[in-house]
């Protein structure tokens, strides 16, 4: 046996330049903590008794703000952090509810120009409607509903 003092170690990180790791009731919680990026992560942990061992996850399109949980977890460290794109934070979707008072709850215009497909989300769901057309949507699509459901509105292009 014999000791290098120059040997180092660099273990992986509980947080990175966008991504910030909390314990809650035995759940790892990972957030997007870059407002204008849009990531892909690695994370490594030790499950609980239930899911005894050494894992890791990967999430391909982590939102600003977004959280990822990773239940039954312990020990959890970031090994990859990486810039995917830059996020669109403008909300293309104007609401037209009013001009269908008492007939719809929540009626959008999909105006966006762009490539690919814009879609309204509110937590995990998205749905996406054709460009140019008032369509109605689910309640929790327009902002009210949303908020109603503990969560802001946002939009991404696919």
């Amino acid at each position: 046996y014999y000791a290098d003092p120059t040997f180092t170690i660099n273990p992986p990180q509980q947080t990175s330049e966008c991504l910030q790791i909390s314990l809650m009731q035995g759940n790892c919680i990972v957030n997007n903590v870059c407002k204008d990026q849009v990531r892909s992560a690695k994370i490594s942990y030790i499950g609980d008794s239930s899911t005894c061992g050494s894992w890791s996850t990967s999430v391909s399109h982590f939102l600003p703000g977004e959280d990822y949980v990773i239940k039954s977890a312990y020990q959890c460290r970031i090994l990859e952090d990486v810039f995917k794109e830059k996020f669109d934070a403008f909300l293309y979707y104007t609401d037209y509810t009013a001009q269908f008072k008492g007939t719809y709850t929540c009626v959008l215009k999909n105006t966006f120009q762009g490539s690919g497909t814009r879609y309204r989300c509110c937590g995990k769901s998205c749905a996406s409607g054709p460009v140019g057309q008032p369509v109605a949507f689910s309640d929790k699509f327009c902002e009210a509903g949303c908020r109603a459901e503990g969560y802001e509105v946002y939009e991404q292009t696919l």
